[in-house]
């Protein structure tokens, strides 16, 4: 029914779907960045990122990898319904023993006291040097050529030139079923003086 309420065909994937697959994909990044990056977290950014386009994926096989992300989808909606509403009663049961208003009084406490204000400059200045850090990593990255050789690798895996390609297949997709739908309509798809 979302399908038709979106008027998309079965091979055009819906925002639930996408957004399942986005899901999917980045926790089997995380999971398979591990071995191959050295790291979840790299593995799960290059998941998300790369998860949405397995969903115009034409055929049998982008069928499944469609219904794979709207039942994730659907899993994690539920699990967020359930996680809201267990938030809830617990606020709810916090409130009702009085211990709301204790947390807030004791907030009240911390924040206005010299340990608070020593935290946040401490907090300040760790962030600060954090962000002088990187920029000297990436200055020195730059001058030692390490991007350079880095971007390189990146665009010899074939990766972005396959991104590219996918959006370019996107687009064209979508103006096809313009027309297509132009043509139905009985509008016509070309252009008038």
């Amino acid at each position: 029914m979302k399908r038709l309420a979106a008027m998309k065909t079965a091979d055009e994937p819906i925002q639930e779907e996408i957004e399942g697959l986005c899901v999917l994909a980045g926790i089997s990044g995380a999971v398979i960045g591990v071995p191959l990056f050295g790291s979840p977290l790299l593995g799960a950014v290059l998941g998300t990122q790369l998860g949405p386009l397995a969903a115009f994926t034409s055929g049998p096989n982008g069928e499944r990898l469609r219904e794979a992300g709207w039942q994730s989808h659907k899993s994690w909606r539920a699990a967020l319904k359930r996680a809201e509403s267990a938030w809830a009663a617990v606020r709810a049961w916090s409130a009702r023993i009085g211990l709301t208003n204790l947390l807030q009084q004791l907030g009240g406490r911390v924040r206005s006291s010299d340990a608070s204000r020593k935290a946040t400059a401490l907090a300040k200045s760790t962030w600060r040097h954090l962000c002088f850090s990187a920029q000297r990593v990436r200055i020195w990255s730059g001058e030692s050529g390490l991007t350079a050789r880095l971007q390189s690798l990146w665009r010899k895996t074939g990766l972005p030139k396959w991104i590219e390609e996918q959006r370019g297949r996107m687009v064209l997709r979508a103006r096809m079923q313009d027309l297509s739908e132009r043509e139905q309509r009985g509008s016509g798809g070309g252009f008038r003086a």
